[in-house]
């Protein structure tokens, strides 16, 4: 049902996207929001019309105001595959991953274009063929993203990750 009313709190257990262009995409989110996914299987596939595509969207602008910046979007033991040209896009608010496995994490694993994003225990299954130069990597902080935190993740390549504002890249991966 349509209630107008941000979704609050709640937890999402076995939840399943198939063929789509933003497999999890959170429009609106206030400052109590926190949505919890376990064991999530996302997959986007390559659809002709639709240059960007992410597993996962939190805002659809950056720093947009129908996502608080303390909105919470948090992913236990996911799944995702597919053809994504991002894994995940971060607009605004917060997003955990623990125990997710990227098998193609597209050009960006985690674009964190604003708001944070903690990354545990994840994989990152997709080859790098050459080491990142511009925008290529397992991670990305751009110019008004406020942190990534990069903590006990596998990375096939090794880890890369580009950085472009202030924003902190920080955990355990970053040496």
């Amino acid at each position: 049902a349509i209630t107008g009313k941000y979704p609050g709190k709640m937890t999402v257990i076995g939840h399943g996207s198939d063929g789509c262009t933003y497999s999890l995409f959170v429009e609106d989110a206030d400052k109590n929001t926190k949505i919890v996914a376990v064991n999530s299987e996302l997959v986007n596939t390559k659809i002709p019309n639709e240059p960007v595509r992410s597993y996962v969207l939190m805002g659809n602008e950056v720093n947009t105001g129908k996502v608080h910046p303390n909105a919470k979007l948090i992913l236990y033991n996911s799944a995702f595959w597919g053809s994504p040209v991002f894994g995940a896009i971060i607009n605004n608010g917060i997003v955990s991953f623990q125990l997710a496995n990227f098998t193609r994490s597209g050009t960006q694993g985690i674009d964190v274009r604003g708001g944070k994003a903690h990354v545990y225990t994840s994989y990152f299954a997709q080859k790098i063929a050459a080491p990142t130069a511009g925008d290529g990597g397992y991670a990305r902080l751009g110019e008004q993203g406020k942190s990534i935190e990069l903590t006990n993740n596998y990375y096939l390549s090794g880890f890369r990750f580009n950085k472009s504002g202030e924003g902190l890249i920080y955990g355990s991966d970053k040496k």
